[in-house]
C-alpha cells in the first residue's frame, strides 16, 4: 500500500492487508494482557459473581412430563404457527 499512494484498495487485497497489520500488532503480551483483564490468567475464581450466572439458571429447571414425552422443547411448542 505504501508503494501505491492514491490507488484504490481492491476486495482481493483486504485479506493481505489485514494479515500484515495483524502480524505486526498481535503479540503474546497483548494476548496475556487480555487474559489478565478478564481474570482468566492468573486464575481469579472471584472474577464472576453469582449474579453473572443468573441467566443460565432458567435452563436448569426440570422438564415437565408432557415435554419429555413429546421430545419437543417448550419454546418450540409455544412458537409453532397455527394455520
Amino acid at each position: 500500500m505504501m508503494e501505491h499512494h492514491g490507488r484504490a484498495i481492491g476486495e482481493g487485497q483486504i485479506g493481505g492487508l489485514v494479515r500484515q497489520a495483524f502480524e505486526r500488532t498481535a503479540t503474546a503480551g497483548i494476548a496475556r494482557k487480555g487474559f489478565q483483564e478478564t481474570g482468566i490468567w492468573p486464575l481469579n475464581p472471584l472474577v464472576f459473581s453469582e449474579l453473572d450466572f443468573a441467566p443460565s439458571k432458567t435452563s436448569e429447571r426440570p422438564l415437565a412430563q408432557s415435554e419429555e414425552a413429546s421430545g419437543e422443547s417448550p419454546v418450540a411448542a409455544k412458537t409453532t404457527c397455527q394455520k
